[in-house]
């Protein structure tokens, strides 16, 4: 296979001798060699491998510059040069090997440790307790309520949010993202074809015709000798979970105001109908306290207080109005349709929804950790500690592997 390689490099170079390409090939290890050697120093935060990868590399390039200044180089047999060409390629698959398997430059991310409060501020009265919160039923906390049309909002909010179908957008761009960054890693392989046909002219030539077919073949692989596209594929996992946590933020933000704005529709549904009645009531107080008064049986001042009774509760009406409409077009705007696209669905007054008397609050620290913000902002910080040694990688040098042929015919 040695001598295979020889000969095609030889039949790629014609122009020149094996001696000149031995020789070119020793002053191009050489610089590469004093290149490291001057860059040589331990990266902050490297693992206690990433010494013995370095001392491999440099050991190899230190090999292979002293085979090619050996003197009697251009005095060895054809068999001497076979072995020495062995010998190269072989360090030089084995400084490839030893370099992918390497470390990774930069700090290597370890999760903050923070100490919250054992216990809350507030007393637990009112039918809060320390009790661990069903991890389940906090997933659907609405369903507590037993009320089917906040169901059927939420799933409906769920669904067609437009906030929503923007964050789950981010994390899909943040799950290609991490797609490109783990491609890095690979090869890259490219391939062209072409095929044409010429026929020259009569008057001109013979008149013949002849077939043109080409095909390319290339390929090209970086090396992640210092770990900077690993860091890179670390960060932008990071960002993806990051992107997750946000959406889940945007999620429970959503279905929150769903439900506030939910309770505050039945909310003034049911003042109004209480208000309604009393407006009521107070009218026939005043017609009772007109009739007494012009049978003189009470005062003109009975009757205007009545009447101030009167306008003061219904002046109470549009407001109330008005804040019941505001609610219904919240309702809609969340659920990603125009405002008053719920008010069939909302015409008819119900209950207001009663929260249950006992409820698992758990400790400070367990309801700190289900917050997907603070989840968000740890996969944010553990993002931009993989892009310290991405950066801290790009001050070494990179190699990659080339390989490229054509065929003609």
């Amino acid at each position: 296979m040695i001598r295979r390689f020889d000969a095609a490099l030889m039949r790629a170079m014609p122009e020149l001798t094996p001696e000149d390409v031995f020789w070119r090939m020793h002053l191009l290890v050489g610089g590469l060699h004093q290149s490291l050697l001057m860059m040589d120093r331990k990266p902050p935060g490297a693992c206690r491998r990433c010494g013995w990868t370095r001392r491999a590399i440099y050991g190899g390039l230190w090999l292979l510059r002293r085979w090619y200044s050996a003197r009697n180089y251009r005095r060895c047999e054809p068999m001497k040069r076979i072995a020495g060409s062995e010998f190269c390629v072989g360090l030089a698959l084995a400084a490839a090997l030893v370099g992918l398997t390497g470390c990774k430059v930069g700090p290597n991310y370890k999760a903050p440790q923070t100490s919250g409060p054992a216990s809350w501020t507030s007393a637990m009265s009112g039918g809060l307790s320390k009790a661990a919160a069903d991890t389940n039923l906090l997933a659907r906390w609405w369903t507590v309520f037993k009320d089917p049309t906040l169901s059927e909002l939420i799933e409906r909010a769920r669904v067609g949010n437009l906030d929503l179908k923007q964050a789950e957008a981010r994390v899909r761009e943040a799950r290609a993202q991490r797609g490109i960054a783990k491609a890095a890693l690979f090869p890259t392989v490219g391939a062209n074809g072409s095929a044409s046909r010429i026929t020259s002219s009569k008057e001109s030539g013979t008149g013949a015709t002849s077939d043109l077919y080409a095909a390319g073949f290339d390929a090209s692989w970086e090396l992640d000798l210092f770990g900077g596209k690993r860091r890179s594929l670390e960060a932008a996992t990071a960002s993806w979970q990051a992107s997750v946590e946000s959406m889940n933020d945007v999620m429970v933000s959503l279905l929150a105001e769903v439900a506030l704005n939910y309770v505050e529709v039945r909310s003034d549904q049911a003042l109004l109908s209480i208000t309604e009645s009393n407006l009521t009531a107070r009218s026939e107080t005043y017609d009772i306290t007109r009739w007494r008064h012009e049978a003189g049986l009470t005062t003109q001042l009975d009757e205007e207080q009545a009447k101030a009774s009167l306008e003061l509760v219904r002046a109470q009406i549009p407001t109330l109005r008005t804040s019941l409409e505001q609610a219904k077009y919240r309702l809609a705007v969340l659920l990603g349709q125009p405002p008053g696209a719920l008010n069939e669905v909302l015409a008819e007054a119900k209950s207001v929804p009663v929260a249950p008397a006992d409820v698992a609050v758990g400790v400070p620290a367990e309801a700190l950790r289900r917050r997907p913000d603070v989840r968000s902002a740890e996969r944010k910080l553990a993002g931009q500690t993989a892009e310290i040694g991405v950066a801290e990688a790009a001050r070494y040098p990179s190699f990659s592997l080339l390989e490229a042929s054509a065929w003609n015919r």
